[in-house]
């Protein structure tokens, strides 16, 4: 299941753009959702998978605007339930509230979770933005496909939570951190777990984030020397007030100062 699905064709940068690379040799059963509320980005999912033949004949594209109030309803449309592979989120601005939303609703049990975070909010510092009534909404630029006017600093659907604020989260819902590259992360239901440190021995479960951030890149809307002087301050909460400061600043230069956002320390992060 694939929720952001704009650059899902191969090459495109997509986690899961693979499922269309020329080389990808696909079986019988194959079982994809696609979802993407760009219209131009969904028929070319659309004509990738007709070009596949029978073998893509279990693809499914949704052209809809995917949302924590209507996911579960939008899984059932399509009959996508029970187990699956791989569920990515990539909505470019509330993925963890989405995420959250498709797993407390046992609708899909994924064994792995890709998920885009926000790099510029380091640990320990835990942060979520949350929808609003007017944010976002389906006719936001990167929603319709066209972001083009947009600058850096006023794009007001950057990704929605940290890796703090995901991992402890996804924890309670029985995934493990398992990658981090900066934009994505990946998370591992408890099966996985066992797999991968069978394939990688030298892999050890949990996989700290702090250790996992700073192997990372960084991508955001203030500068690099921002986020290092945050990342394991020495008075977090005399940085937590710094971090405020920025993010309501964004948010009102953006227009969305009304959403609201959740920004607190993990104590525990500072002793580990």
């Amino acid at each position: 299941v694939n929720i952001g699905a704009a650059f899902a064709l191969a090459g495109q940068g997509d986690p899961l753009d693979s499922l269309f690379a020329p080389s990808n040799e696909l079986p019988q059963t194959v079982r994809a959702l696609f979802v993407e509320p760009a219209a131009a980005a969904a028929e070319a999912i659309r004509e990738a998978a007709r070009a596949l033949g029978d073998r893509g004949a279990g693809i499914q594209v949704l052209e809809k605007f995917a949302t924590p109030s209507n996911a579960i309803a939008m899984l059932h449309s399509v009959d996508m339930w029970g187990d699956i592979d791989v569920l990515k989120v990539d909505v470019d601005g509330m993925e963890c509230p989405l995420l959250f939303s498709i797993l407390a609703g046992h609708v899909v049990r994924p064994k792995i979770v890709v998920v885009e975070l926000l790099s510029w909010v380091p640990p320990p510092f835990e942060f979520c933005r949350y929808p609003h009534p007017a944010w976002p909404h389906p006719d936001w630029p990167k929603a319709t496909g066209d972001a083009s006017h947009m600058s850096a600093y006023s794009d007001q659907n950057f990704p929605t939570c940290s890796i703090t604020y995901a991992v402890r989260h996804l924890l309670s819902a029985g995934y493990f951190l398992y990658k981090f590259n900066g934009d994505n992360a990946m998370f591992l239901r408890e099966g996985a777990v066992a797999e991968a440190v069978e394939a990688a021995e030298e892999i050890q479960f949990p996989v700290d984030e702090i250790a996992c951030y700073a192997l990372a890149s960084s991508y955001g809307v203030f500068p690099p020397e921002y986020t290092q002087e945050w990342f394991l301050p020495a008075d977090p909460y005399e940085t937590l007030g710094y971090i405020w400061a920025n993010i309501t600043a964004v948010n009102h230069h953006s227009g969305v100062g009304m959403v609201p956002f959740h920004l607190s320390v993990d104590p525990w992060g500072m002793i580990r």
